[in-house]
């Protein structure tokens, strides 16, 4: 569905473009009913005029690239920065309504990052966390196994584009082979978040929580990758869009 908007985005069918998002809000309906740019981009995007101007770059506003303030806190500082980003800075969770701390997301009623120690990729704790903080099923996970680099490129055009949200993103690491935006050559399993596009989603924006590390002294805030390379350390979990 979203391949199919992007496609119909690119080549300016505004019918066939509204068709696919008709379809994918059905499946993955976002709750939040509050006035947003996501809405009055999502009007705009039906109108043949918006088709004809699908942008080969686009980011979100005004981009939280929150540090984690320790070193199993990636998924609450990815996730929590991402909501400030798309939702505001002082978004409450709908679920217990705490305040946007790393230490709220990591609770048992969201990431249960301190209860097992991580925010595990295969018991869908990230996606969980970020759902139940914004009150809705938005989010939903998919396995590298089952994607690709090229569809990965356009979920992330999809959500920033059309919705002006982000897209979370599980990575691994392994000694000896290829690492991303300057981390140290050791296994590392992290969550890193994607904001943006550009050159007609060849590339991805991703915020990385882990620069606030000492252990990762050269790592940014925020980086650009082209998406086959990122999707080498992307394919063995996936993400959630």
């Amino acid at each position: 569905m979203i391949d199919e908007w992007v496609t119909q985005m690119k080549v300016g069918n505004s019918e066939a473009a509204e068709r696919a998002r008709r379809v994918h809000v059905e499946k993955y309906p976002d709750d939040d009913e509050r006035p947003s740019a996501a809405q009055a981009r999502a009007t705009a995007s039906t109108s043949a005029n918006a088709v004809a101007a699908y942008p080969a770059s686009d980011f979100l506003a005004d981009v939280r690239a929150d540090g984690q303030v320790n070193g199993i806190y990636c998924g609450p500082a990815s996730g929590l920065g991402m909501i400030k980003t798309q939702d505001g800075v002082g978004f409450h969770s709908r679920k217990d309504g705490n305040l946007p701390y790393q230490v709220h997301m990591a609770n048992y009623e969201h990431m249960q990052t301190d209860y097992y120690g991580a925010t595990d990729w295969a018991r869908g704790q990230w996606r969980r966390g970020v759902n139940n903080w914004r009150g809705t099923n938005y989010y939903t996970q998919v396995g590298g196994s089952v994607s690709s680099a090229y569809e990965f490129s356009k979920a992330v055009q999809y959500a920033v584009n059309h919705d002006s949200k982000g897209v979370g993103v599980s990575t691994v690491e392994y000694v000896g082979k290829p690492h991303y935006n300057e981390h140290p050559n050791r296994l590392i399993g992290h969550w890193i978040w994607a904001y943006g596009f550009s050159q007609d989603g060849a590339y991805t924006h991703l915020a990385d929580p882990a620069h606030s590390l000492a252990t990762f002294p050269d790592s940014q805030p925020r980086f650009s990758i082209g998406r086959s390379t990122l999707w080498l350390n992307v394919e063995e979990h996936g993400y959630v869009n």
